[in-house]
């Protein structure tokens, strides 16, 4: 999965403009303008032992910022078309984000047929398939959306959470949603917070918080908050520590929970997060 999610990104990233290829060497550092899929996946420097091969590319799929496969081996790409979107302060511009549905016919390892799954979102950039459907982070929204009647489009579509902040730059908004060995769904909140509530459950209170990072019980739909504040991007070990991530904090360690430590009225933390590699101005920005 990781090739084929770096294969997936750099194709499309690097493609912009009319889609026309420039004639140049891709491994010149001074090369302007934009490659061809195979173009870009000659770029890549790879270790000893590693290969790597396109999966999808343009016009399959279009500005791609997140991908899941399901069960069937079938892939969901978050398409967060429109970025970075309006300046702030400055009208919303019509929804463009698509999550679309790409399989692989033929079985020779690329995928080649395409569906719109779901348009018309603002932003979406995280997506994670459960029970038959895919959760998907689009503030001020988690969305659940579910094809029902066997076409590839989601004919369900409901609001599971609402009240994510979605009043600053997309890049600052609550993503990635993650399970968890618990069976929680574990979100980022994109280093903005929001009052969130569940539609469904309208007499519980609803959760007011900052930038905390949080997680949703989808059997529950039960909401709380969690320790650390990464802006996009975690995951978790084989026994469960997660780990997060911001621009300039590339690795974090969630090392302990903060609801365990405020069992304890006298006790006064600050901190349960921990740098795993350089961060801050000593850390190396790409």
């Amino acid at each position: 999965r990781c090739l084929l999610l770096a294969a997936l990104f750099a194709a499309s990233s690097v493609r912009m403009g009319d889609g026309h290829a420039q004639n140049s060497d891709p491994r010149n550092a001074n090369t302007r303008g934009p490659l061809t899929p195979d173009e870009a996946i000659a770029c890549f420097e790879l270790e000893p032992g590693y290969r790597i091969g396109l999966a999808a590319g343009e016009p399959l799929t279009r500005n791609p910022i997140a991908i899941a496969f399901d069960s069937r081996g079938r892939m969901y790409v978050a398409e967060s078309r429109g970025y970075p979107g309006p300046l702030e302060g400055a009208p919303a511009l019509s929804p463009e984000g698509v999550i679309a549905l790409l399989e692989d016919t033929d079985g020779d390892g690329r995928f080649d047929k395409r569906t719109d799954f779901a348009k018309n979102l603002t932003f979406p950039n995280g997506i994670l398939p459960w029970d038959g459907g895919v959760f998907v982070t689009c503030a001020p929204d988690l969305l659940y959306l579910k094809d029902t009647t066997g076409d590839g489009i989601a004919d369900e579509r409901r609001v599971v959470l609402t009240g994510f902040d979605a009043t600053k730059t997309p890049q600052l908004r609550f993503s990635h949603p993650t399970l968890g060995i618990d069976n929680w769904i574990y979100l980022t909140s994109g280093l903005t917070g929001g009052r969130v509530i569940d539609p469904d459950y309208p007499q519980r209170p609803p959760v007011v918080f900052g930038n905390s990072d949080s997680r949703f019980n989808p059997i529950t739909h039960a909401f709380e908050l969690t320790g650390g504040q990464s802006q996009y991007g975690l995951t978790f070990d084989d026994r469960g520590h997660r780990f997060t991530c911001s621009n300039r904090r590339p690795v974090m360690h969630v090392v302990l929970e903060s609801r365990y430590l405020q069992r304890n009225p006298n006790l006064a933390f600050s901190q349960t997060v921990e740098d795993v590699s350089a961060a801050g101005a000593q850390a190396m920005v790409w």
